[in-house]
């Protein structure tokens, strides 16, 4: 039953890709005016690619007979994710533009960007089978698809007992994990990629790996003892973002703190926030100053938009330091994880 729930799960999303490239699909063929590639991601192609990678790299790859099939499901679906995250910063940069309205010299330069970003995602979607492209066509192609779920028809899945504890393991490491690297510096937050962008992208997993196990995972309820009981609020508890599935049929389920996941949403969002804001200014003051422009008028332009890197780095260090050193936020989510290893 374990095994078929495991199966299943990396299925659903699978399905819901597909689904989603064949609404994205139908969208470009309704209105070609836009390319196809901005249909992929107005049509969240790249959530369940998010959720696929999650449950491929739970998995075990100490066995022989899951190496090369877990390899493959993940190396296509991140690749397809990032080239879908890179049009997605491209994006934002054009959308952006219409209200900075940076000179023509500059917008060529962020559409040049758009271009080949938008360019890119269509050539890897071609080339790993899942679309053909035709003289002003463009269809849904079976053969990568086929090749997933021939990937997926070879994995073993664990029993439903040593699922969860492998997982309440897993989930416990991470959290002592990052808070030994923060407390021990670690992780560089003077850098915004490779340190605050790097941080965020590992917290992340254990939001995606909760939700992907679809009700595997449930949040607790026990909100008078909830270390992270302040976060419990109607807003928090009504957003779209922080649920898990309730599946009755799952045996061996375990417990993420209420307020702990609904705190670590918090902690994704606002350092995303923070992080696409510094990001964005610093791409915009390398293009800017490379046209000639000086920095005075690239903030002008941005306007409320404008965060230095310094700005960035303080605001997400603070954020970071709250929640890991003064509120020791994921030693009290590894002791909620441990205490259902016993």
């Amino acid at each position: 039953m374990a095994e078929n729930f495991g199966k299943k799960r990396i299925q659903f999303f699978m399905d819901l890709l597909s689904n989603n490239l064949d609404a994205a699909l139908q969208a470009y063929k309704d209105n070609p005016t836009q390319p196809f590639g901005f249909y992929v991601h107005l049509h969240d192609c790249r959530t369940p690619l998010f959720k696929i990678q999650a449950l491929a790299r739970l998995l075990d790859r100490k066995k022989k007979k899951n190496i090369r099939a877990i390899s493959a499901i993940l190396s296509i679906s991140k690749t397809v994710e990032d080239m879908i995250g890179q049009f997605d910063f491209a994006a934002s940069i054009l959308k952006g533009n219409e209200k900075w309205q940076f000179s023509d010299e500059v917008r060529n330069q962020i559409l040049i960007q758009y271009g080949f970003a938008l360019g890119t995602l269509e050539e890897c979607l071609l080339q790993l089978g899942w679309i053909t492209r035709g003289k002003n066509v463009i269809q849904f192609d079976d053969f990568g698809f086929d090749y997933l779920k021939s990937a997926l028809k070879e994995i073993s899945f664990p029993s439903s007992k040593k699922e969860k504890k492998q997982i309440l393991q897993l989930f416990k490491n991470i959290c002592m994990d990052i808070d030994e690297d923060i407390r021990e510096k670690k992780i560089d937050l003077t850098h915004i990629e490779d340190g605050i962008h790097e941080f965020r992208r590992d917290i992340r997993w254990l939001s995606i790996y909760a939700s992907a196990l679809r009700g595997k995972v449930i949040l607790s309820n026990n909100p008078e003892t909830d270390p992270f009981q302040h976060f419990i609020t109607p807003s928090n508890m009504e957003s779209r973002y922080n649920t898990l599935l309730i599946n009755e049929d799952e045996k061996n389920i375990l417990t993420f703190q209420q307020g702990g996941f609904y705190a670590l949403g918090a902690l994704i969002s606002d350092l995303g926030n923070i992080k696409d804001k510094g990001l964005i200014t610093e791409y915009l003051m390398q293009l800017g100053t490379s046209k000639g422009m000086s920095e005075e008028d690239i903030k002008a332009k941005l306007g409320d938009d404008y965060q230095d890197v310094a700005t960035t780095i303080q605001q997400a260090t603070e954020k970071i330091n709250q929640f890991v050193l003064e509120e020791e936020g994921f030693i009290k989510l590894a002791n909620h994880f441990e205490a259902q290893l016993q």
